[in-house]
């Protein structure tokens, strides 16, 4: 059964992904960056950062909290904010999704743990300093991701997210996803078929590849901030048993740690 934040996506994916194979040579560039895309998911692993002294709420619930069901968002504009990027991602009818509906958001990065600690380093102080690494078999069938944030210069009006279970090259700054398929572009940087453009010749002369894709913001974003991470989106809950380890640099308080330990969540310190 599908979680009810996808239950109109598949469609919707297929309604823009239609507009997007007008633009003159997008099924070539398409080519390259689904390609990419598959590389990218089967050698990554999935994350989600957060405050270390937000575990002890998570383990006494035994689940995840999304931005709606907190009131409370890393991001600009708070829970408002998710819940319009919600309605515009997946055409989501939002007056139909209870607060636990919306998705939790994360980022695809490197497998390896240590690598992932400091290369994402400059997201600690907006999401947190703890990095929970997430079972990727239990939750692929059920996760989107963007390149890039779908909320930075409304980027979530822009783009369509894909499955991480069949990727699309939809999930890129591109066309209006209301099916406008002249005028509305992309609200910032190289435009609309020119993000394909960009990110297909990065692919295609070794730029980015499945082995850095995770330094997408320093090899890319300095031309175009609109590559800063991948994103993903989960949708459902995410609970405790789905975490393979929480990856730390900082020692955890000796409760929280003692109660991991009891749940057999690995704790992994970071080492240089």
């Amino acid at each position: 059964m599908l979680p009810p934040s996808l239950v109109n996506f598949q469609d919707y994916q297929s309604r823009y992904l239609a507009c997007l194979n007008l633009l003159p040579n997008f099924k070539e560039l398409s080519r390259v960056i689904e390609e990419f895309l598959k590389k990218i998911v089967a050698n990554g692993a999935m994350y989600i950062r957060l405050r270390p002294q937000t575990l002890p709420l998570i383990i006494k619930d035994g689940f995840l909290k999304n931005a709606v069901e907190t009131s409370t968002s890393a991001s600009l504009g708070g829970a408002k904010s998710r819940m319009e990027s919600t309605e515009f991602l997946f055409n989501c009818d939002t007056s139909k999704l209870s607060a636990c509906d919306y998705p939790t958001f994360g980022y695809l990065s490197t497998d390896n743990s240590t690598v992932n600690l400091y290369a994402t380093y400059e997201m600690a102080y907006q999401y947190g300093e703890v990095a929970i690494k997430l079972k990727k078999a239990n939750l692929l069938q059920r996760t989107t991701m963007t390149i890039g944030t779908s909320l930075d210069f409304m980027s979530f009006a822009y783009l369509v997210p894909t499955l991480l279970s069949d990727p699309k090259a939809t999930c890129i700054v591109g066309l209006s996803n209301r099916f406008q398929t002249g005028g509305q572009y992309a609200p910032y940087g190289l435009g609309s078929l020119e993000n394909y453009l960009y990110l297909a010749a990065k692919i295609k002369e070794g730029t980015i590849n499945e082995n850095n894709f995770f330094r997408i913001s320093e090899l890319l974003g300095y031309d175009n901030p609109l590559f800063k991470y991948v994103e993903l989106q989960f949708h459902g809950r995410v609970s405790i048993n789905d975490f393979e380890e929480i990856d730390i640099m900082d020692p955890l308080d000796k409760k929280t740690n003692d109660q991991l330990n009891a749940l057999k969540i690995p704790v992994v310190k970071a080492e240089l």
